[in-house]
């Protein structure tokens, strides 16, 4: 492997980093300032998680994403017919699928969102936090092998109803 590879998976990695410890600060700063309703205050952490995102993307130029606006049309159109929130399921092939899609959600989409992610996730330090202050949901896969997508159905109960909880909220 040529050696600006390594130094370009280290920057990655670093930005990555200092995002996911801006990412969380922000969340702490919002819950413990902030005397809004829980909903409004995930929906102001899940704004900054994008622009912490974004700027992972700004600050790795060689990640280069193209993408058409017009595709969240439908979405806008059934939020501002519904006044609903959504429940997003993101089937993704790598890591940076979650990153890219929190970037590039258009910021008057995203925080009407919440998102289902895997129950380990919740348990990483200080990205698991983030993803709780955003209002995320936790999916309790019961296999740890590859392709095992079986679920703890009392678990995955209490989070539907969380799901439901959630799209049925004004926003």
């Amino acid at each position: 492997m040529a050696f600006y590879h390594i130094i370009f998976r280290v920057w990655f990695a670093l930005t990555v980093l200092v995002a996911i410890i801006i990412m969380w600060l922000q969340g702490q700063l919002v819950y413990r300032l902030s005397s809004a309703p829980l909903l409004d205050k995930q929906r102001r952490c899940k704004s900054f998680v994008r622009l912490a995102f974004r700027g992972i993307l700004l600050f790795n130029p060689w990640i280069r994403i193209s993408y058409d606006d017009a595709q969240w049309q439908p979405f806008r159109d059934a939020k501002a017919a519904s006044g609903r929130g959504s429940v997003v399921i993101i089937n993704h092939t790598s890591f940076m699928d979650a990153i890219i899609y929190t970037a590039m959600c258009p910021a008057d989409v995203l925080p009407h969102c919440c998102t289902l992610a895997k129950k380990e996730l919740f348990h990483l330090p200080l990205f698991g936090t983030t993803m709780r202050l955003c209002g995320h949901l936790p999916v309790p896969f019961v296999g740890k092998e590859e392709g095992n997508f079986a679920v703890d159905r009392a678990a995955m109960e209490s989070t539907l109803r969380l799901a439901g909880t959630h799209s049925n909220a004004s926003t």
